[in-house]
């Protein structure tokens, strides 16, 4: 297979790659935006162990 298009391939799935960072990073920096911000809520005051480090009693049980 000649370099030329082994190179283009390359440069096709770095700009697919830097895409998908791009999009998981504005998505992880707002996903509590929006309704969506009252249910993690919701979830995270009835349950705080789940925030907790996997030391925490409540993970043993």
């Amino acid at each position: 297979m000649p370099i030329g298009p082994v190179e283009q391939e390359i440069q096709d799935a770095y700009v697919r790659l830097a895409e998908s960072a791009a999009m998981v990073r504005y998505h992880h920096e707002h996903y509590l935006d929006g309704l969506a911000f009252s249910a993690v809520t919701a979830l995270t005051g009835a349950h705080p162990w789940a925030l907790a480090g996997f030391g925490a009693p409540a993970w043993d049980a």
